[in-house]
């Protein structure tokens, strides 16, 4: 339900520049959505991820940073297109500044992959 929520989230706000598609699988990777750009070659890759309380999620967050990064790679390979992962991390709104101190802490420590990897912090009720 989540998932739906963004897509028609992002769906709304990339479509008149992107062409969003959701649930795809390439190879061994299962992509949430991918928007496919309308004029360039650089698509977006989305991972949407919810967490009803942001408290110990950090190591599950950094694997999915990490996987996120290696399912673009694949995608660049498979598709001969460039493109940006963007994470997008639910939780309720009570929960975002703790959400956005662990994003921070993450970026802050893994710089070479930020240039790839968009983080962006969501509460599920602006869904």
């Amino acid at each position: 339900q989540i998932e739906d929520k963004c897509y028609n989230y992002f769906s709304n706000k990339f479509s008149h520049r992107y062409l969003l598609k959701q649930n795809l699988r390439i190879g061994r990777f299962e992509y949430d959505i991918i928007a496919l750009s309308k004029r360039t070659k650089n698509d977006l890759i989305f991972e949407i991820k919810y967490y009803r309380q942001a408290a110990g999620i950090s190591p599950r967050l950094y694997k999915t940073f990490n996987e996120i990064y290696d399912m673009g790679l694949k995608y660049q390979t498979v598709a001969h297109r460039n493109f940006k992962c963007i994470v997008v991390v639910v939780t309720p709104k009570e929960h975002i500044p703790r959400l956005e101190n662990i994003v921070d802490t993450y970026c802050k420590a893994h710089r070479d992959n930020a240039s790839k990897i968009e983080i962006k912090c969501m509460s599920e009720e602006s869904l």
